[in-house]
């Protein structure tokens, strides 16, 4: 399981040339407020240590500025480890719905897609759409007007991850 991680300096440091500093865990911490004092404790060589990520994995983008984590992915991620294995997924969700819903992840993560295309044909065939339809009729149906509307009123695609509304 990959955990997502921050690499904690501080800008003196920085602004002196050096990158001294330490990956943390953020799934070690309960709080943002104990990650905050861990970072500090960890920076206690300077007597007011401006806090600041050179680096961070495993979190994506939207959910990190250079001195602020925003905390609601961590504590999604916490009580959903196995999101950190899709964090591509859940870079593409929060693009779309925002980090404020990500609890809803679950319930409106559809599927992994190569493309639009693809998973119109396969959704078109799960749902059995034209299964009632003479073959006759159905070498007829318009894939792509289809394609466009589901992606209008009923789905988002976004990278390759497909959610619902």
């Amino acid at each position: 399981m990959l955990t997502p991680k921050v690499y904690v300096s501080t800008f003196k440091k920085y602004n002196n040339g050096s990158l001294k500093g330490a990956w943390l865990d953020l799934g070690d911490f309960d709080s943002e407020v104990e990650f905050i004092a861990a970072a500090k404790k960890l920076h206690s060589d300077e007597a007011d240590p401006e806090i600041f990520f050179q680096a961070h994995e495993n979190i994506p983008s939207q959910c990190i500025q250079e001195t602020q984590v925003n905390w609601k992915y961590v504590d999604f991620y916490k009580n959903n480890p196995d999101i950190a294995d899709h964090e591509s997924a859940a870079a593409a969700f929060i693009s779309v719905f925002g980090v404020d819903y990500l609890e809803e992840f679950e319930n409106l993560f559809y599927s992994q897609e190569e493309s639009k295309e693809s998973f119109v044909l396969s959704y078109i065939d799960t749902i059995g759409l034209l299964n009632d339809i003479p073959e006759s009729v159905a070498m007829y149906f318009d894939y792509d007007s289809y394609g466009r509307d589901i992606f209008l009123t009923t789905f988002h695609y976004v990278n390759g991850f497909v959610f619902n509304r």
